[in-house]
């Protein structure tokens, strides 16, 4: 096998027999365990037994394999018969792995960076359900899986197309998570609750469109996410990451989990509302998942967990099957940790009859240099996350400010033309009434698009917004736990009086604000392509009432927690491409992602928390 070591993170040993499963995952998880991490983990080959790899077309013979932890080798013994798969393929035979070739090692610097992307090996491994639940069990990524026999039936059949020829398209026999806020037939046996028990049991008559793309181009949807319900629209301020159904999921990067006295998007949680979807890819429970953002939803778990996103312009992915919040808001969106893989997920999910794709499909676009970007930046001073919002920390503001600057540094060197700090309008210009407009418009419109929800189902235990909110007080024990005592959004909402001229006025406040006198202008005066500022900041409220896209960039991690943050970059509309090739060019740029510590989220370390 030419061209070895190979980085495999996450291993998963799968047996022809339970006694060879338990074997070899017991002696690959002490090793885990003795590394405290799961960075760097190489596996070498000698020939002998059979291994999977992605640099093969079948088995390959090998007798043994050393599993190397921090530089040091550490010789493993196989038994017979036995395949190796990396802990991303939890329902696959996948690799989620690159070479450490010399030629690759640098050029997340200078070249082409896909050291994270999918690689498609075969897709009809035996998945092993206890397996994910192990780690589940802390992170509470995710929600719900489909029955075993489901996946290897898809896995199987998608295994028999490409041996026929038949690549229907990169996600061919991939599997994907996606958020419980969008829809999965019930024949694919798993619910569509958006966190709630009330949506328990619910029967959509069909999949969103968008799971209907996914599986149409070959992906496996392997599972659930855990959410903050309701998409963060049933309390106000709560910790970010907890639903009724899922429970309270946990960051896989911060040390010692939520703390007890933080604030709702503080350093200890891990974002939200797609807070399950980010904290899986992060963890290795899925090389890729689909969430969902109305303001943040997206850019702010992605950026604590050191993954790429985008939330394109509203309504360029469809809407359908989905549980809203504003159908004038909200928009799905990938979450990978390759740029390349991000692009990929982008063209099959998007509409090409609602905007112009670039000739040849976003991945066309990944042309990894500034050189042609005209790049304006933010003042991290005036763009920061609120005090209430954020619980300070000394040591953390100045790490992050003294990064954003080195970050802008970096990219004024390299960018066609760069502007320091654009006047970009702040939040509190789409006041109107003593309430933010875009604030206005989903309180006036939860009602009617959560009850359009409902109405589009074959059966559901609730019929109406009412009936939501009288399920949650009936059933207080779970759906309004102590931490988590509040639905007031909900009841905000039921009780909302506001006229459809009220509504209408408030949307061309908050076009107007955020379009005409926000983004469109600064781009317009300063000759600019992309704004970028710090994620954790008011910059996707401000995305959010344009209804232009918005991505993430993933930048660093904090020292005292561990945690990572980042930035991120607003264009105008229907510049998704624009986005993605700004993308390209930070992946190319700044150092390669890194795993979380396996220590944080192993089960039974002395990195969990307990809530």
């Amino acid at each position: 096998m030419p061209g070895g070591p190979y980085e495999a993170t996450w291993l998963v040993c799968i047996g022809r027999t339970r006694s060879h499963r338990k074997q070899l995952n017991t002696l690959v998880s002490k090793l885990l365990l003795m590394a405290a991490s799961i960075q760097p983990v190489l596996l070498r080959f000698v020939p002998g037994d059979k291994i999977f790899s992605t640099f093969s077309s079948g088995p390959l013979d090998v007798l043994s394999a050393q599993l190397w932890l921090h530089q040091e080798p550490v010789k493993l013994e196989l038994p017979s018969a036995i395949s190796f798969f990396s802990r991303n393929s939890v329902a696959s035979r996948l690799a989620i792995a690159k070479s450490k070739q010399d030629g690759e090692r640098n050029v997340g610097h200078n070249g082409p960076s896909h050291r994270y992307s999918i690689r498609y090996t075969s897709a009809s491994a035996t998945l092993r359900p206890d397996q994910p639940a192990t780690y589940n069990g802390y992170l509470r990524a995710v929600i719900s899986t489909p029955p075993t026999h489901l996946l290897l039936e898809a896995a199987t059949k998608l295994d028999d197309e490409r041996a026929q020829g038949k690549v229907r398209s990169s996600m061919h026999g991939i599997p994907i998570l996606i958020k419980d806020n969008i829809t999965t037939h019930p024949d694919m046996g798993m619910d569509t609750t958006a966190g709630s028990f009330a949506l328990a049991g619910s029967r959509p008559k069909k999949s969103a469109e968008l799971v209907e793309r996914l599986i149409e181009a070959g992906a496996i949807i392997l599972g659930k996410a855990n959410l903050s319900e309701l998409s963060y629209f049933k309390g106000e301020d709560q910790i970010c990451g907890w639903s009724a159904v899922g429970g309270q999921s946990q960051s896989a990067y911060a040390r010692g989990g939520i703390q007890e006295d933080d604030t709702p998007g503080g350093h200890s949680n891990p974002g939200g509302s797609s807070s399950g979807p980010a904290i899986a890819v992060s963890a290795g429970l899925a090389p890729v998942s689909i969430g969902t953002e109305t303001a943040a939803s997206l850019i702010s778990p992605a950026s604590k967990a050191a993954l790429y996103t985008i939330k394109p312009t509203v309504n360029l992915i469809s809407q359908q099957g989905i549980v809203l919040i504003s159908s004038l808001a909200d928009s799905a969106g990938p979450m990978t940790k390759s740029v390349l893989d991000l692009a990929n997920l982008m063209d099959i999910l998007v509409d090409p009859a609602k905007t112009s794709i670039p000739d040849g499909g976003y991945k066309s676009v990944l042309t990894n240099t500034w050189a042609d970007l005209k790049v304006g930046v933010l003042d991290p001073a005036k763009w920061g996350s609120s005090d209430s919002w954020t619980k300070p920390d000394a040591g953390a503001t100045k790490q992050m400010s003294e990064a954003f600057d080195s970050a802008y540094a970096l990219i004024q060197s390299q960018a066609k033309s760069f502007h320091k700090f654009v006047p970009l309008v702040l939040p509190d210009a789409l006041s109107i009434d003593g309430e933010l407009a875009h604030r206005k418009l989903f309180t006036g419109h939860f009602k009617k698009d959560f009850e359009a929800y409902l109405k589009s189902l074959d059966f559901s235990h609730i019929k109406s917004l009412e009936e939501l909110v009288q399920y949650n007080r009936d059933h207080a024990e779970r759906e309004l736990p102590p931490r988590y005592p509040l639905q007031d959004r909900l009841e905000k909402a039921l009780a909302d009086k506001s006229t459809a001229e009220e509504l209408e006025e408030a949307l061309l406040l908050a076009r107007k604000v955020a379009r005409d006198e926000g983004i469109d202008k600064i781009l317009r005066e300063y000759d600019l392509d992309v704004i970028i500022g710090p994620a954790e900041s008011p910059m996707p409220t401000i995305a959010c009432a344009s209804g232009y896209p918005i991505a993430s960039l993933p930048l660093g991690y904090l020292d005292f927690n561990g945690r990572p943050f980042g930035m991120a970059a607003v264009a105008s509309g229907h510049q998704e491409a624009v986005l993605i090739k700004v993308q390209s060019a930070w992946e190319a740029t700044f150092p390669p992602r890194q795993p979380p510590p396996y220590a944080v989220f192993a089960p039974g370390s002395a990195g969990h928390a307990t809530l």
